[in-house]
């Protein structure tokens, strides 16, 4: 559950991954939804995939960084996180989460964004890494959002906070 709970900090609670199936599409019909088990092999595929930016913001707000170092680093969490997510925004869940999963999403990116202007407020020199860096990235209403969506999921029975 930690290293959920470090990626909620930052928005990229990620429900599930689109390991290439349920993408996006040409516009030409209509795509065919993930099964639930598939779905919930999508979440437990980007449990794997969530480490390193999990990682990333840890040392983001544990380790002494320099300007330059910090800014770089919340950029690069920005790009890992907000790669999950258009990773997970192309998926057509069940029916019976597709609201949940929209949910999700539209929570998600507001974080994305949230953790690009906090990026900027670093390269400013307003915002060091740091305890700082984490009182500007954590708790914010985006991520709670996004953590509300992901315990509906759970309530129809997918597994993704886990134990």
């Amino acid at each position: 559950m930690g290293r959920w709970r470090a990626l909620g900090v930052v928005g990229a609670v990620t429900a599930a991954a689109a390991s290439g199936c349920g993408g996006g599409g040409d516009g030409g019909g209509e795509e065919e939804r993930l099964t639930k088990a598939d779905y919930q092999a999508e979440i437990l595929a980007v449990l794997e995939d969530a480490d390193e930016p999990t990682a990333l913001y840890t040392d983001l707000v544990v380790e002494p960084w320099s300007r330059q170092e910090c800014a770089d680093g919340v950029a690069t969490l920005e790009d890992q996180v907000g790669e999950l997510i258009d990773r997970i925004a192309s998926l057509r869940p069940p029916a019976q989460v597709e609201a949940t999963h929209d949910d999700f999403i539209a929570a998600a990116r507001t974080s994305v964004d949230r953790i690009g202007a906090v990026r900027q407020s670093v390269a400013e020199g307003d915002v060091s890494c740091g305890r700082e860096l984490n009182e500007k990235l954590y708790g914010m209403p985006s991520t709670r959002e996004a953590e509300r969506a992901i315990t509906r999921l759970e309530r129809r029975g997918y597994y993704v906070f886990g134990e």
